[in-house]
C-alpha cells in the first residue's frame, strides 16, 4: 500500500491518495463517512466510481467517522481530490479558486522567525525581487486561539465567582453540621473530659472531623468535574483537561474551608464544662 501524503486523517477503508497521484492530478477521491453512506449505503465503496466536476473519480478510501467538531464542521460530509486535478481543469490563475498552503509548525517554534522564513521561501519561489511587495499573504491562525483563550479566561472568572459562593454556602453548611454534632455529643464530650481529655484534644478532634468532611465533599466534586470533562471532550471534540494542579488546588481549598468552618464548633466543644456536659446528656 502506498504511503499517504495526508497526515492527521485516518481511513476506515482503503487509503488516502499518495504523492504520485497528487502530483499527476489522478482522478481518485476519498470520501467522508456520511457521504459514503448516502451514495453507497451498505455497498462496498472502494473501487466504485463517482462523478465530480463532470468527471469520473474512483473511490480509493473512506475516512473514519469523526462527528461534528467544535463549531459544527465535520469531515464526515467532505470529499478530497488531488489539487492538481483542479489546476488542470481550471488553471492556476482562475479567480474563483484560491491556492492555500496550510502549515503546522512544531511545538515551541518561534512564530515570528517561522513566518519570516516562510515569507522568504515564497518570495524566492515566486521570483519576487527585493523592494517589491509580496504577491501573497500569510495568515497566522492566532485569532482563533486568542478567542479561545479569552473565552477560557471568562469561564475561569465566572468559575471563581460561582466557586466563591459555593464555598461560602458549603462553609456555613459544614459549620451547621459541626454545631449539631457538638450538641448531640455533649454528653460524650463531658465523659472524655472527666477521663482526662484536654481541651486541645477536643478542639483537634472536631477540627479533624470538619476537615475530613470537607475534603470528602471536595473529592466527590472533583470526580463529578472529571466525568463532565470526559463527556464534553467526547461530545464537542475539544479536549477538556482536569490538571493535577487543579486537583491539588481543589483539595487544599476544601480542607481550608473545613478548617475555617470547624473552628467555632470545635472551640465551643473544647470549652464545655465536663460536669454540665454530662448532666446535659442525662
Amino acid at each position: 500500500m502506498s504511503s499517504s501524503i495526508f497526515k492527521g486523517w485516518s481511513s476506515r477503508k482503503g487509503r488516502f491518495y499518495n504523492e504520485s497521484e497528487a502530483n499527476s492530478g489522478a482522478k481518485v477521491i476519498v470520501l467522508g463517512s456520511e457521504i459514503t453512506k448516502s451514495l453507497f449505503g451498505e455497498l462496498e465503496p472502494v473501487g466504485k466510481d463517482v462523478r465530480v466536476y463532470g468527471q469520473r473519480f474512483t473511490v480509493i478510501g473512506v475516512l473514519k467517522k469523526k462527528g461534528a467538531e467544535l463549531f459544527g464542521s465535520s469531515d464526515d460530509v467532505s470529499a478530497y481530490i488531488p489539487v492538481n486535478f483542479l489546476r488542470q481543469l481550471y488553471g492556476d490563475n482562475n479567480e474563483s479558486l484560491v491556492n492555500v498552503i496550510v502549515l503546522k509548525p512544531n511545538k515551541g517554534v518561534d512564530m515570528g522567525a517561522y513566518k519570516a522564513e516562510i515569507t522568504q521561501k515564497l518570495r524566492d519561489f515566486r521570483g519576487v525581487k527585493a523592494g517589491e511587495i509580496d504577491n501573497f499573504f500569510i495568515n497566522v491562525f492566532s485569532g482563533f486561539t486568542d478567542l479561545i483563550d479569552g473565552f477560557i479566561l471568562n469561564m475561569k472568572f465566572g468559575g471563581w465567582m460561582i466557586s466563591g459562593f459555593s464555598l461560602l454556602v458549603g462553609g456555613f453548611g459544614i459549620a451547621n453540621i459541626m454545631f449539631v454534632s457538638v450538641k448531640e455529643r455533649t454528653n460524650l464530650i463531658g465523659i472524655q473530659k472527666s477521663l482526662g481529655a484536654k481541651n486541645r484534644f477536643i478542639l483537634f478532634q472536631f477540627l479533624f472531623e470538619a476537615v475530613i468532611l470537607s475534603v470528602i465533599g471536595g473529592i466527590i466534586g472533583l470526580f463529578l468535574v472529571w466525568i463532565i470533562a470526559l463527556i464534553l471532550t467526547n461530545v464537542l471534540d475539544f479536549e477538556f483537561v482536569l490538571g493535577m494542579g487543579n486537583i491539588l488546588l481543589g483539595t487544599v481549598l476544601a480542607g481550608l474551608i473545613g478548617l475555617i468552618s470547624g473552628i467555632l464548633p470545635a472551640i465551643t466543644a473544647s470549652k464545655l464544662d465536663p460536669v454540665e456536659a454530662i448532666r446535659t446528656g442525662m
